[in-house]
């Protein structure tokens, strides 16, 4: 958990917000394919920060630890689109679609299985440290609706454009940008376009060049340190 916590104070002197630094570790480990190192990060997660929430703080996050363990899952689960992408090989020309398919069917099933190892492990510790929290989460569903009448089409969109203001028009935007340049980092010069648009997109969103700089540090320091692929 030492070097867990190294890596985090990597991003202290940005200002960078610790969640979002844990979250973004969460990530780059999931994309180097380490999802053991994911259990003491979801300790240090619920030990090192949560107790250090202010009670209005506590109101937003919820005491129970709930929001931390969606929203360290949600980091995950976005390791699965720009993974999927990394597939080398010429894109342009005849045939090069076809091409592209088939070096994408490897990468899609090797960065899918790295997604189901981390959030495997992500429950199995969160049943040992926040049972409850993981139970309010998984006790969470969504029903599927049938549209009756127009007025429930409408209200449906508004939802869905209030969703996406709250995703692209607010922290959790720039918190989204950071865990993307975090995962794509990892994967190197092959993604190094997505890289480059993600971390305009964090600026865009409200992210400083130096926090940007430090998520870019954070995981070259982590790839140094543990490694990628084992």
């Amino acid at each position: 958990m030492e070097l867990l916590r190294e890596l985090i104070s990597i991003t202290t002197p940005s200002g960078l917000n610790p969640k979002t630094a844990w979250l973004a570790l969460a990530a780059a480990l999931t994309s180097s394919n380490r999802p053991s190192h994911l259990s003491p990060l979801l300790q240090c997660l619920f030990r090192d920060y949560a107790p250090k929430l202010s009670p209005e703080e506590k109101d937003i996050e919820m005491a129970t630890g709930t929001v931390l363990l969606e929203r360290i899952q949600e980091a995950v689960l976005k390791v699965y689109v720009p993974g999927n992408w990394n597939a080398k090989g010429d894109d342009s020309g005849a045939g090069a679609l076809s091409h592209r398919a088939q070096n994408l069917e490897p990468k899609i099933v090797k960065t899918g299985l790295q997604v189901i190892n981390a959030l495997t492990v992500i429950r199995d510790r969160a049943q040992l440290d926040a049972a409850d929290a993981l139970a309010i989460l998984e006790a969470t569903t969504v029903e599927r609706r049938d549209a009756v009448d127009f007025e429930m089409v409408t209200k449906w969109k508004e939802r869905g454009e209030a969703m996406f203001d709250k995703v692209y028009g607010s922290s959790y935007g720039k918190e989204t940008e950071l865990i993307m340049v975090a995962a794509l980092r990892v994967q190197g010069g092959p993604v190094e376009k997505q890289t480059e648009s993600h971390r305009r997109g964090a600026i865009k969103m409200g992210a400083t060049p130096e926090e940007v700089a430090a998520v870019q540090n954070m995981v070259d320091s982590m790839l140094t340190r543990i490694g990628q692929d084992p």
